[in-house]
C-alpha cells in the first residue's frame, strides 16, 4: 500500500508542470538597466533578464528608460505584461503642467495645497507675475533680504538652465531671450541646513494602479546636500549654484564635493540619517515624515485624473491587455520650520547606482556608489515583487474586446489591465527583510481631493470612441444639452461662446490642442465657469460638486472612484 502511494505521489510530481521564469525586458532600460540586473540577480534564479525578441511569447516585465514618452515604447508594442511607464506621464509631470494642475487643486482645495511654492506659468501667466512681484519688491524695499524668485525651463533636467533672479525685470530680460515654456518660484529662502549646508529630499513613490487608486512611499530616500555653505541670497552670490542648487549632477563638479561609503556622511546621504541629524537638534521628525508622506498622497492625486485620461486612449481604446506600473521621485525642500515643500515631481528618477568624477579633462572614473545602491535597489527589488504575479500560468480572462461600448463612452478603465494584474502581496520568503515600500492608505479628506476625477471621467465619456485629446463643440454643447445646464442664467449662446474664447485661450497653453476643441485642462476651466455662474451662492467646490451630480446623473455615469 505504501509503494502504491509513493508511486502515485511520484506520477502527480511529473505530471507537475514547471513553472517557467519570471522574464524581464531590459534592452531599453538605459541608465537604470544595472540596478535592474542586480535586482534580478538577488531576486532568484527563477527571474530571467531576457530581451522580448528572443522570446515566443511576452516578457512578463517591460523595463523601458524614463526619457522617452509611452509612444516611442511601440517600436515593437508588447500586447501583454507589465510596463514600468503610464501613458503620458512625463507630460503630466513636465514643470508647467504640474505646476498647473497643482494650482487648479490650490483653486478649491488652498489649505490643503501649501505644499508647493507660489508659482508662475511663462509666458502666460508673465503679466500676473510681474504685477505680484513689483509689488512684492515695493513691500519689501526697506527690508536686507527681499524676495529671490528661480527660473526654471520646463523641460530641463539637472539642473540645466536654472537661475536665481531678484527682480521682475530680470524675469522679463530672460524671457526675450528664452521663449520655449518655463516656470518662475518663489525661492525658499530660509531652507533648513545640517552642518550649514542646504538639502533636499529626493522620495520615491511606486504607482501601480490607477483604477483603482494604489501606490506606494519608499519607506527610504536620498538627501542631496549643496557643496557649499548656505548664505541668504543676495546680489554678489546668486549666481553660486553650489550654495543655492541641490542637484547632484551639478554638485558634483565641484571639487568639495564628498564621495563616501558611509551612508550617514558625504554630499548624498540617506533620508533617515538627515531625519536623525534634525531629531538631534530637537526637531518633531515624525510630524515632517508624515508631512512628506501627505505631499506623496496629495500630488497622486492631483495628476491621477490626466492619467485615467491618457490612459483610456493610449491603452483603453486599443484593447491592449497590458499593464503599467512607475516609479516616481519627488524633490522635497524643508523649510527651517519642518515645513515640507514640493519642488517638483519626476517621471524618470534616476536609478544610477554609480558614482562619476572627472580625474582629468576629458576621462571619467565610474565607481560604485553605494549609497545609491543601499537606496535604490531595494526600492527596484520590491517594485518588481510588487507588480509580479504570484504565478506566470497564464489565467483565462475575458478578452479586452469584450468590454461594452458603454463602459468604454463612460471611460470605464479595465480592472484585469490595471488591477488583478498586479500583486498587492508581494512574492516573498521567511528569509525576506521588511519591505522598502509602505503602501498609502487614503483618508476620508483624501478622497473628497478627487473631485477631478469625476471630471475626467466626463470628459472621456465625450471623447467616446474615437480617441483624441480634445473635445469638440458639438460634444460640448450635447452636454449643456443632455445635462439641461442651458438657462436664463447660462443660455445656449453663452455655452457656445464659453466654448471659443477657453478653447483659445487654451490652445496657446496647451500645444497638443487645437482652437476647435477643449483639452482637458480647458474643459475644466468651462466646467468651473458653469458652475460659477448656475450656482453663484455656493463655495467654488460646492458649485462644482452640484454640477458634477447633475451631470452624472443625466449622462447614467458612476462615481469614478
Amino acid at each position: 500500500m505504501n509503494d502504491l502511494a509513493k508511486s502515485a505521489e511520484q506520477g502527480k510530481r511529473r505530471k507537475r508542470r514547471v513553472l517557467r521564469p519570471i522574464t524581464v525586458d531590459t534592452s531599453r532600460a538605459n541608465t537604470s538597466q544595472e540596478a535592474v540586473r542586480m535586482a534580478i540577480k538577488q531576486l532568484g534564479s527563477r527571474w530571467k533578464e531576457v530581451p522580448s525578441r528572443l522570446l515566443k511569447y511576452s516578457c512578463d516585465v517591460y523595463w523601458y528608460h524614463g526619457g522617452a514618452p509611452f509612444c516611442e515604447h511601440r517600436e515593437d508594442p508588447p500586447n501583454k505584461g507589465k510596463v514600468n511607464k503610464f501613458p503620458g506621464m512625463r507630460d503630466i509631470l513636465d514643470k508647467a503642467s504640474l505646476s498647473c494642475t497643482l494650482d487648479r487643486m490650490m483653486a478649491l482645495f488652498p489649505n490643503e495645497y501649501d505644499f508647493y511654492p507660489r508659482s508662475w506659468t511663462l509666458p502666460e501667466q508673465c503679466e500676473s507675475f510681474v504685477s505680484e512681484a513689483t509689488a512684492a519688491c515695493k513691500r519689501k524695499k526697506s527690508s536686507k533680504h527681499k524676495k529671490c524668485y528661480i527660473f526654471k525651463p520646463a523641460d530641463s533636467s539637472e539642473g540645466n538652465g536654472i537661475h536665481l533672479l531678484r527682480t521682475p525685470e530680470e524675469i522679463v530680460s530672460k524671457l526675450r531671450v528664452y521663449t520655449k515654456p518655463a516656470i518662475v518660484q518663489e525661492y525658499i529662502s530660509d531652507p533648513a541646513l545640517v552642518e550649514n549646508k542646504k538639502f533636499d529630499l529626493r522620495v520615491y513613490a511606486v504607482l501601480s494602479s490607477i483604477d483603482p487608486l494604489k501606490f506606494y512611499f519608499c519607506k527610504e530616500g536620498m538627501a542631496r546636500f549643496c557643496t557649499e555653505e548656505y548664505q541668504q541670497p543676495t546680489f554678489k552670490n546668486l549666481h553660486h549654484v553650489y550654495m543655492h542648487l541641490t542637484n547632484y549632477s551639478l554638485n558634483k563638479t565641484n571639487d568639495s564635493y564628498v564621495h563616501t561609503d558611509d551612508v550617514n556622511t558625504g554630499s548624498k546621504r540617506t533620508m533617515t540619517s538627515v531625519f536623525e541629524d534634525l531629531r538631534a537638534e530637537g526637531h518633531d521628525v515624525d510630524a515632517l515624515a508624515a508631512d512628506i508622506e501627505d505631499i506623496v498622497c496629495k500630488t497622486v492625486i492631483a495628476i491621477t485624473p490626466q492619467l485615467k485620461l491618457h490612459h483610456h486612449v493610449e491603452i483603453g481604446l486599443t484593447k491592449s491587455d497590458l499593464s503599467c506600473f512607475q516609479i516616481l521621485g519627488l524633490d522635497v525642500l524643508v523649510a527651517s520650520d519642518m515645513k515640507p515643500y514640493l519642488l517638483e515631481c519626476n517621471a524618470a528618477p534616476s536609478l544610477y547606482v554609480f558614482h562619476e568624477s572627472a580625474i582629468m579633462p576629458g576621462k571619467v572614473e565610474v565607481v560604485p556608489s553605494p549609497i545609491d545602491e543601499s537606496i535604490k535597489l531595494p526600492l527596484v527589488i520590491e517594485t518588481l515583487k510588487l507588480v509580479c504575479p504570484r504565478s506566470t500560468k497564464r489565467k483565462s480572462r475575458a478578452p479586452m474586446a469584450s468590454q461594452s461600448k458603454k463602459d468604454i463612452l463612460n471611460g470605464a478603465v479595465s480592472s484585469l489591465s490595471l488591477d488583478d494584474s498586479f500583486n498587492d502581496h508581494p512574492v516573498s520568503s521567511d528569509n525576506d527583510k521588511e519591505s522598502c515600500l509602505k503602501k498609502m492608505c487614503l483618508s476620508g479628506e483624501h478622497q473628497q481631493l478627487r473631485i477631478y476625477e469625476r471630471v475626467s471621467a466626463v470628459f472621456i465619456h465625450l471623447l467616446g470612441v474615437r480617441g483624441g485629446y480634445t473635445i469638440s463643440a458639438s460634444a460640448f454643447r450635447k452636454l449643456t444639452r443632455v445635462c439641461k445646464i442651458c438657462s436664463s442664467k447660462f443660455t445656449t449662446a453663452d455655452s457656445d461662446i464659453l466654448f471659443i474664447n477657453t478653447a483659445n485661450k487654451w490652445s496657446g497653453v496647451n500645444s497638443g490642442s487645437a482652437t476647435t476643441g477643449l483639452c482637458f485642462g480647458a474643459f475644466v476651466e468651462a466646467m468651473r465657469t458653469i458652475a460659477s455662474r448656475k450656482y453663484p451662492s455656493l463655495q467654488p467646490l460646492e458649485r462644482l460638486e452640484a454640477l458634477l451630480a447633475v451631470c452624472e446623473k443625466e449622462l447614467n455615469l458612476p462615481r469614478s472612484y
